[in-house]
Order: C-alpha cells, then structure tokens, then sequence
C-alpha cells in the first residue's frame, strides 16, 4: 500500500512539472510574439516619420529652387541619429537621402 501512495504523489508532481513547463513555454513564446511586434511596429513608426520629413524637406527645397535660392544643403536633425541630404538635380527638381549614423542609405525620394 505503501509504495503505490509514493508512485501516486511522483506522478503527480511529474505531470504538475510537465503543465508547469508548458504553460512557461506558451507564456515565453506569447511574451517574444509582443516584444518583436512592438519592435516592428516602432520601427516602422521611424520609417515612416523618416518619409514624411523627407517628402517636407524635398517640397521646400524645391520651392527654394524655383525661387533661385537653392544650393547643395546637408542637415542634420535632433529627431533622428541620421543625415538627410539634398541633392538639386535636372529642371529644378531635388532628391533627398537620408543616411544613418553608419552613412548607410536608408531612404531615397524623388528624380534621380
């Protein structure tokens, strides 16, 4: 009698230990979904403040274009570890590029 009251209780504790680890499983498993979630979507955040100040900056620099008072500018903002760079090209159009802290090419708009 004795012994199947111990084989009882460790199989219990195995089959407790066993829905433990599952349940610590899932829960790291939901907990790395909403991490990278999180980390793309503030990435994508960045992406897109990026665009929309480079689209500003390509619509004003134009503008100064037309008005004759354009040259090569280079800018660096507070708001991002980056450079945005305005480059005139043909018939008075301007593209804009933004490099990161590495001088590697993250976003490019308007003519070549």
């Amino acid at each position: 009698m004795i012994q199947q009251t111990n084989a009882r209780t460790s199989n219990r504790r195995g089959a407790a230990l066993v829905i433990a680890l599952v349940l610590l499983l899932l829960v790291t498993a939901i907990s790395a979904v909403l991490i990278r979630g999180f980390y793309t979507d503030r990435l994508e955040r960045d992406r897109s403040q990026i665009r929309i100040q480079a689209e500003l900056l390509r619509r004003d620099f134009a503008d100064c274009t037309h008005a004759g008072q354009a040259a090569a500018l280079t800018l660096q903002t507070d708001s991002f570890d980056g450079t945005f760079q305005l480059i005139p090209t043909d018939e008075n159009g301007v593209r804009v590029e933004y490099h990161d802290a590495a001088n590697k090419l993250i976003y490019s708009s308007g003519p070549n």
